[in-house]
């Protein structure tokens, strides 16, 4: 394993701080400095330290959020006193270095990823990664099937032409529509660019991970073969 993705594993710091502080000389392997992010380390055995304290990859923990409407996806929120989806964790889990995969709006409910593992939320909100994210969708009026053909194709919306979408048509006012970006605010803005608008908005489904049997508001842990 490359010293940058060990530090990164064990939470030290952000990738480009991480590359700074081996530069700088800070880290010792063995005894030894290393100043070279690609230096090959075996965690099991290797000794690691970083400014004198020995550096022990963590526990991963992943757990699924099925977050409710009316809080925000942030880990903080200094600037008022509106919920967030940190609030819903409860006392018996340790929130040290939890952070949201990605994010859902302030009134959108649904599947919401909370792990303590740097690398799966890079992997998992990387730009040219391509994971599904599956949303039941309420509408304001009812959705045509020139309509799914428009959203089957791409929209473009802020100047962005979106990936073709999956529309499956539920009800007049209602579809099942899998996209694979995670632009800010894209369902609402695909629907308002078939002149529709979104009255309600849950993620059912995020790459192979579903909301299962989880009540709104609840959190349970789960394992990465759940996620990927």
């Amino acid at each position: 394993m490359r010293l940058e993705k060990f530090l990164v594993i064990c939470g030290i710091a952000t990738g480009k701080v991480i590359k700074k502080i081996i530069k700088d000389g800070e880290i010792t392997v063995n005894g030894i400095v290393q100043c070279d992010c690609s230096t090959q380390v075996e965690p099991s055995e290797d000794i690691i330290f970083y400014l004198g304290k020995e550096i022990k990859p963590k526990t991963l923990r992943y757990y699924l959020l099925n977050k409710p409407a009316g809080y925000l996806t942030a880990v903080s929120n200094p600037i008022n006193s509106k919920p967030i989806v940190m609030d819903l964790i409860p006392e018996s889990i340790n929130k040290q270095g939890l952070a949201p995969i990605g994010r859902l709006d302030k009134d959108t409910e649904g599947v919401l990823i909370l792990t303590n593992d740097g690398n799966l939320n890079y992997l998992m909100t990387y730009p040219d990664k391509v994971i599904d994210k599956e949303y039941y969708v309420e509408l304001d009026r009812d959705i045509s099937f020139e309509d799914v053909k428009i959203l089957e194709c791409g929209v473009t919306i802020d100047d962005y032409l979106c990936k073709p979408a999956k529309v499956e048509i539920l009800t007049n006012k209602s579809i099942n529509l899998t996209i694979t970006e995670g632009k800010y605010h894209q369902v609402k803005k695909m629907m308002k660019s078939i002149k529709n608008k979104v009255v309600y908005l849950k993620r059912v489904r995020m790459g192979k991970l579903t909301l299962q049997d989880l009540k709104i508001g609840e959190i349970k842990e789960i394992t990465l073969d759940q996620i990927i």
